[in-house]
């Protein structure tokens, strides 16, 4: 996920997983609606590995659902990702 220089990099689904789990983990005291809503966006996320959607499609998924937990902790880490993925595709 990060290369020799420090700089992350999400190139697939397994490795967003992995960015989302440390995020999730690295966050202190959340409430059991941020709990709920980051169980909904992994679920979403799982489904869409098993399925073997492609990154761009899982992301998209993974927005629209962050968006309708309407929790901004949520949106901010998917945000996050989206970010470094379009990061990734332009290096």
């Amino acid at each position: 996920m990060e290369t020799p220089f420090g700089i992350l990099r999400i190139a697939t689904p397994e490795q967003l997983r992995d960015f989302l789990e440390d995020k999730i983990n690295s966050f202190r005291d959340l409430d059991a609606q941020e709990i709920e809503a980051f169980q909904k966006v992994m679920r979403v996320l799982e489904n869409a590995i098993a399925g073997k959607y492609g990154l761009y499609e899982i992301v998209l998924g993974l927005d629209a659902e962050a968006r309708k937990t309407g929790v901004d902790s949520v949106e901010r880490v998917v945000q996050e990702a989206k970010s470094i993925i379009k990061e990734s595709e332009e290096a």
